[in-house]
């Protein structure tokens, strides 16, 4: 098993001090181990925070990739630029964490949240997932205030309504959210019926049940399962006004992905 960085130095110290009992002087040695010494705290956060990132970031990103080959969307030259963009990316977590004069344990969250949504905005173009995207047979894109007919049960249509608070900000972190009001036929379902026949799906942390509107609040890559059977995925939240993306978009809507 691969020891922790804060393992190695220990080890490398320990082993500093045998030799110098032993009457050996490597006073060079003792300077390089104090300045590695002072990046503890950031390799550590890196490593407590890597798999975070890696589960929120990475994986559904080369899910997407994964996705789109098989369905013949993939571009060779969209992967080398995604690929160049983690690289670009790497490099400049590694550059402004070990900057002179950076505080760097207290905003390595901020950098690792503003890596996220940089490359959320590069998923977004290399798979398609941009304003002129076209859903597929499975997918739902819904504006705000329009509704989707999800599917009829029993003679009973389960509706959706779309509305978008746009984005809200929860641990110090921000989040697109969407609200989802559900209908079966006209009759629009209360909280306790939501809560009844809709199970939220909650990667994230952001998402959840909202009484006042009788609505579902849910993130990007969050979802539910309708009727205890029917799972679905929001793939992506349009938003005209964001604290998030660097470039808006033109449209308020929500992208949602039915999974078979």
């Amino acid at each position: 098993m691969n020891k922790s960085y804060k393992q190695t130095i220990e080890d490398l110290e320990s082993a500093i001090q045998d030799i110098e009992s032993q009457g050996i002087s490597i006073a060079p040695l003792n300077k390089a181990l104090e300045n590695l010494k002072t990046h503890s705290e950031n390799i550590e956060a890196i490593e407590n925070n890597i798999n975070a990132v890696k589960s929120e970031v990475i994986n559904p990103i080369k899910k997407e990739l994964d996705e789109n080959k098989r369905a013949g969307k993939f571009s060779i030259m969209g992967f080398y630029v995604g690929a160049f963009g983690l690289i670009a990316t790497a490099i400049s977590l590694l550059y402004t964490t070990f900057a002179p004069n950076s505080d760097q344990s207290k905003t390595f969250v901020k950098r690792v949240d503003n890596i996220e949504n940089s490359l959320k905005e590069l998923n977004y173009n290399l798979t398609g997932l941009n304003n002129d995207y076209e859903p597929l047979t499975n997918e739902y894109l819904i504006e705000q205030l329009e509704q989707e007919a999800l599917l009829t049960q029993d003679s009973n249509k389960y509706i959706i309504e779309a509305y978008f608070p746009g984005e809200i900000k929860k641990n110090n972190k921000w989040y697109p959210i969407v609200s989802l009001q559900f209908f079966i036929n006209a009759n629009q379902i209360g909280i306790k019926g939501l809560r009844e026949k809709v199970t939220i799906i909650d990667s994230s942390g952001a998402s959840q049940y909202y009484p006042n509107f009788n609505s579902i609040w849910l993130s990007e890559n969050d979802g539910f399962i309708l009727l205890n059977k029917y799972r679905y995925i929001v793939k992506r939240i349009y938003r005209k006004n964001s604290q998030i993306l660097t470039v808006c978009d033109d449209k308020d809507a929500v992208l949602i992905k039915r999974i078979e």
